[in-house]
């Protein structure tokens, strides 16, 4: 299943943000619009892919006020321009949604009940701890640099830095808001935080740790090559230990070990034991149907949870006219009208 984690909407989100700060830090130095109207684009493509994208595309914002940057006119009208692109980008997706009945965010909206208080600061530390997991061969190899004898960033060095106050206002507006922004999540409305939520916070961390250790490959770059093949293979180390090593708690899924390609092709199979015709519409959980259209050799429609207010896409002709796959967790979760059952046991994948 690992090519469904890594390469979803959040890939695309992450893409597209860190276009469209870029486009925005080249309209600055450029007097040409055309930057400006680059950047447009590419915050209306983060909001296509992403609807939360637009917390690090305010987070460009409050760099550019911290920065000073709004001081200029020119500035200012850079930003309504840009932000008049960017609108027109994500207009045909908002026509579509009021024809829908606002259906996407409606489906946003549906986390369940709020937390208690108990469970809100437990998901807030719960969070922090992950992206620091993910974050850990950076930080690693930062500390180690920094505990090495001679490779100390020296004292009072930023004070020679004339550019160093605008890039701490940008490294503020592209790390610490989008973070702070997703942490208050959680104590005002009770949601949830979910780790991938962080793709959206951290992705210019790695910037931030360059800034922080410039001038250093300069003065000991065999030394520096050295650690970053270390902790590249520590990391590598301990991504390739083997399954069979860790615990997992009955009835939790693993997703790095779950058997999608396994359950993509046993449904291939069951589906065309019983008809030839080509499988169009998967139903189901939105990982464990998502798994099977994503290595389908030609992918279905996913129809989650059989609702199709949370899949606009499938329509309820179309399965009536071509049928489908009930994928489900438990037997007892498949509808009755179900004419066989597979030969995969979906649980087994679970742990359980």
């Amino acid at each position: 299943s690992t090519r469904a984690q890594l390469f979803n909407h959040n890939t695309v989100m992450m893409l597209a943000v860190s276009a469209a700060a870029w486009c925005v830090l080249r309209a600055l130095q450029s007097p040409l619009r055309r930057w400006w109207v680059a950047a447009g684009v590419a915050a209306g493509l983060a909001m296509l892919s992403k609807y939360q994208s637009v917390v690090p595309l305010a987070g460009i914002v409050v760099a550019l006020m911290l920065a000073g940057e709004l001081a200029s006119r020119r500035t200012r009208g850079g930003i309504v321009l840009a932000a008049a692109v960017a609108a027109l980008v994500f207009a045909p997706h908002l026509a579509w949604m009021l024809q829908h009945d606002l259906t996407t965010l409606r489906y946003a909206a549906q986390e369940g009940p709020p937390l208690s208080w108990a469970e809100r600061a437990f998901s807030v530390v719960s969070f922090l701890a992950q992206q620091v997991r993910l974050l850990f061969p950076s930080l690693l190899f930062a500390l180690l640099l920094w505990l090495l004898p001679g490779l100390r960033k020296q004292p009072g060095s930023d004070a020679d830095d004339a550019g160093a106050p605008r890039r701490r206002a940008w490294f503020i507006g592209l790390i610490v808001f989008p973070l702070v922004v997703t942490l208050l999540t959680c104590p005002a409305f009770g949601l949830k935080l979910q780790n991938h939520w962080g793709y959206q916070c951290l992705q210019f961390v790695a910037l931030w740790l360059a800034w922080r250790l410039r001038g250093v490959l300069q003065r000991a770059p065999r030394t520096i090559v050295m650690l970053a093949l270390l902790v590249q293979a520590l990391s590598m180390a301990v991504a390739a230990k083997p399954s069979w090593t860790r615990e997992t708690q009955p009835g939790r899924r693993v997703d790095g070990q779950y058997p999608a390609r396994q359950l993509a092709a046993a449904v291939q199979a069951d589906w065309h034991a019983v008809t030839e015709c080509p499988l169009r519409v998967v139903v189901g959980p939105s990982f464990e149907a998502g798994m099977v259209s994503v290595y389908a050799p030609r992918p279905p429609k996913v129809l989650e949870g059989g609702d199709f207010r949370k899949s606009p896409w499938v329509q309820p002709h179309e399965l009536q006219r071509d049928g489908a796959v009930y994928v489900a967790t438990e037997p007892s979760q498949l509808p009755s009208h179900a004419v066989r059952v597979g030969s995969l046991p979906v649980g087994a994948a679970a742990g359980g």
